[in-house]
């Protein structure tokens, strides 16, 4: 064996063919440089640090002026996590060639490794500027600039990269990640599928690719790519935390919670997976939890712009408004790219000098670096802006705009909810039952209807009184329809509904009487309600419709309520729902009462009394001053709810009539009636 045949072993990775070169010259040439040098490079590849170490100090007595055999002897250090050691020796290679880039680069991936990314990026860029052909170093320096917020410059360096080794999956995963932060999907998407087509099994590669599909609005492929990275890589805590979030996406909030939880608990002091611990918690309505995850996660990363945002969200839902907003001007300070900040924020200003200043502020953001989710926040910030300040124009286009980039994010799911809603009415009796107590559900009031119907002013005046407790948007009736339809064939005793609900929302008779569950679409299971919680009470909630669809278009809802986005489907589920109640109203008139949000505000102790009747409720002032409550809201309108009890925005619709037309002409042809 000769050296020329050694070092191209180890210069194309035949790293066990090397080693027996190295042992096949070292027989009859035990002193010579090469062998034992090649020798340890393969051996450090191998990961048999001690033997590898063995034999580059062995190679460095033979020659100790050779930069490379001490970087390797650094590079076992900084393998084994010896910070330290691997810099001193770093340094030292360095003292006997000063410009010798391979050790200045890999003092740069440390520095990058503590947290020092300015130092990091001095080092790598040095060692860029001395081998400008060593496609690697223009790769990491690529990722430094990535971290410190300059995409342009870490675009330049990556391309730089592939221009010098285009088939290197690493860094078009890299490129895909640039390009994602940039806002461009599309590109993002052409460079993570050419990585996985050079390496198909690299769990990162599906990861980031979930990531992108989530980006897109395509949550299934998001969802198969993740848990494909996670097959290959179960144990990810990254990948198990981008799962969370998908399936917080897809409204399937428990496992989202699962997933999340799972990410933690690999590792338990990643701030980013807190602070998607603390969504999930604020979606399921636990403020309290939510509350605590995003301290937690300010205390790993003080000045963590997302988790600022997040604490202001909270806040706004516990009524604590102006703690809401300092804390999102601190999210923005750290960062103009939170762009869910600018939209909260748009929610809770009150003056239209504070509109101007937001709009002002919004020529920060970069807008080239917006991703459709990104921009639909912006969007909706400045459409809520200009209708503070009545530009009723502009602010229709900003709408139209905020809800076009929410649609390719996350599609309308018009016809799931009309199929669902059609099935509901097609029969009364859901299910077979047994003798049902006629006093089930006595002490339950199940408020139902659409999206920004009044529902939650209602359950606001409704918790006034101290015997009610508000579940908020409860999912547990539906679990409970769930567990009854699964006993179905099974040889156990079976539970009816009214005992499956009272497990998950039992009630402590020594605090309250009553309880209301403000999870609108339970209009879907009136039958199971009427059925087997026979002495419930149902109020169903509506406002003139062309209102309703306009403050549903104009909130930014949540998964599960897409259709909103879309003026002619959100018309289609409104007619829907309306004809569905109609249809229950006769077929139960007693057990629905219609609380019509428009009469109410008109006049508010008439109305209300009507319903505090039908109830069986005394009438109390503290009823009209919904203003006064101290109880968290986790909805869209968490705003409104705050306010005492006003008319101000019944016939707004008018002000967007040319936006509306869609909408307004579905309607008119329905026969729901436009008050």
């Amino acid at each position: 064996m000769d050296q020329q045949t050694i070092k191209e072993l180890s210069s194309t990775g035949r790293h066990q063919e090397c080693l027996q070169a190295c042992q096949q010259l070292l027989q009859s040439e035990p002193e010579s440089l090469v062998p034992w040098k090649y020798a340890g490079k393969s051996l450090l590849a191998l990961g048999q640090f001690e033997k590898a170490q063995q034999c580059l100090a062995k190679a460095h007595q033979i020659d100790n002026k050779d930069p490379e055999i001490v970087k390797d002897i650094g590079n076992i250090f900084n393998a084994v996590q010896n910070d330290a050691e691997a810099i001193r020796l770093y340094k030292e290679a360095l003292s006997i060639d000063q410009n010798y880039a391979p050790a200045i680069n890999n003092l740069g991936l440390i520095a990058k490794q503590q947290g020092n990314l300015v130092a990091a990026g001095q080092l790598v860029k040095r060692a860029c500027d001395i081998d400008q052909s060593f496609a690697p170093y223009h790769m990491n320096l690529g990722g430094i600039y990535k971290d410190l917020g300059n995409l342009d410059q870490a675009l330049a360096s990556t391309l730089k990269s592939l221009e010098l080794n285009p088939d290197n999956p690493d860094a078009l995963i890299n490129l895909g990640g640039i390009y994602k932060d940039l806002g461009n999907l599309d590109q993002a998407l052409a460079s993570t599928l050419k990585s996985l087509e050079l390496n198909p099994d690299n769990p990162t590669a599906h990861m980031n690719l979930g990531g992108i599909y989530k980006n897109l609005g395509n949550l299934d492929q998001a969802l198969a790519s993740t848990l494909k990275s996670l097959e290959l890589n179960p144990d990810n805590p990254d990948a198990h935390m981008n799962l969370g979030g998908i399936y917080k996406d897809l409204g399937n909030l428990d496992q989202a919670l699962a997933s999340t939880l799972k990410s933690l608990k690999l590792n338990p002091d990643n701030p980013d997976a807190l602070i998607n611990l603390s969504g999930i918690y604020k979606d399921l309505g636990n403020l309290d939890q939510a509350l605590a995850s995003t301290l937690k996660s300010l205390e790993l990363k003080p000045r963590g712009s997302a988790a600022l945002c997040k604490l202001g969200l909270i806040k706004m839902a516990l009524a604590q408004t102006e703690e809401a907003k300092k804390y999102l001007f601190d999210s923005i300070a750290c960062n103009t790219q939170e762009c869910e900040a600018y939209f909260a924020l748009s929610q809770i200003i009150e003056t239209a000098k504070d509109a101007e200043g937001l709009i002002e502020s919004t020529k920060q953001i970069k807008t080239s670096h917006l991703t459709p989710r990104t921009r639909t926040f912006i969007e909706f910030a400045l459409s809520n802006c200009l209708h503070k300040l009545k530009k009723y124009d502009q602010a229709a286009k900003h709408l139209k705009a905020a809800n076009y980039n929410k649609l390719t994010v996350f599609p309308s799911d018009a016809s799931r909810l009309q199929q669902a809603i059609a099935l509901s009415i097609s029969r009364s009796d859901p299910t077979e039952k047994s003798a049902i107590n006629t006093n089930y559900g006595k002490d339950r009031i199940f408020i139902i209807g659409m999206p920004r119907s009044g529902s939650t002013l209602l359950e606001t005046i409704l918790s006034m009184n101290p015997k009610i407790k508000d579940l908020g948007e409860s999912r547990s009736l539906e679990k409970a329809i769930a567990k009854i339809q699964q006993q179905k064939g099974c040889k156990s005793d079976h539970q009816d509904l009214n005992e499956v609900y009272s497990q998950l929302e039992p009630i402590n008779n020594t605090q309250h009487k009553y309880t209301t569950d403000k999870q609108l679409y339970n209009f879907i299971y009136i039958n199971w309600i009427t059925a087997h919680m026979p002495s419930a009470k149902i109020i169903h909630c509506r406002r003139n419709p062309m209102d309703n669809i306009l403050s549903m278009y104009r909130s930014n809802l949540t998964t599960g309520n897409n259709y909103t986005a879309n003026l002619e489907d959100s018309a289609k589920v409104l007619v829907a729902q309306e004809k569905a109640i109609q249809i229950n109203k006769k077929r139960y008139p007693e057990k629905i009462f219609t609380f019509d949000y428009d009469q109410f505000v008109n006049a508010p102790e008439d109305n209300l009394r009507k319903l505090l009747r039908w109830l069986d409720l005394d009438f109390d002032d503290n009823y009209l001053h919904p203003e006064k409550s101290t109880r968290s809201v986790n909805t869209a309108s968490v705003i409104q709810a705050r306010k005492p009890i006003r008319n101000k925005s019944v016939g707004g619709w008018k002000n967007y009539e040319t936006l509306l037309k869609p909408a307004l002409k579905l309607i008119q042809e329905s026969g729901v009636k436009i008050d």
